[in-house]
């Protein structure tokens, strides 16, 4: 597989419009550039699952210790030996909890928001170069004259 197919697979663009041998002579004339194309991508696809993969095991450690936190609250709501007052007030406390672990997720959703958005942009910036580049190189090699001159 070349470069531009990996690429294009990788950023989830569609075919691109430049003929086969187009696109061959570019990429034998260009190859640095394709390849630097790919390669970003590739890196940035990985910097992305890294982080995603990161958030997870965040995400599980904070629900983690919210629900130590409301299995603590809930075994002490179990005694038989409290007061109203502090029934009241151990069921404030698990509300408090309930409400903190529904405000981290909220941060968590929109930092995912945020990075999905960041993605995007990233795989339009990277779509615009390579198709600049094709556009670029189908000019060179259609003007038999820019392209005798590179030789």
């Amino acid at each position: 597989m070349d470069h531009g197919d990996e690429l294009k697979r990788t950023i989830g663009i569609p075919e691109s419009t430049m003929d086969e041998d187009t696109a061959r002579r570019f990429q034998k004339k260009f190859p640095e550039a394709a390849r630097l194309v790919t390669d970003t991508t590739t890196a940035l696809g990985q910097m992305h699952r890294a982080t995603l993969a990161s958030n997870d095991k965040s995400q599980d450690h904070v629900m983690r210790e919210w629900q130590a936190v409301g299995a603590a609250i809930d075994t002490q709501l179990q005694r038989d030996d409290l007061d109203p007052d502090q029934r009241d007030r151990l069921i404030d406390r698990r509300f408090l909890a309930a409400e903190r672990l529904a405000e981290a997720d909220g941060r968590n959703k929109a930092f995912l928001d945020r990075l999905d958005h960041r993605k995007t942009l990233l795989a339009v910036a990277l779509a615009g170069t390579v198709i600049t580049l094709a556009a670029g190189g189908k000019a060179i090699f259609q003007n038999r004259s820019l392209l005798s001159r590179m030789s």
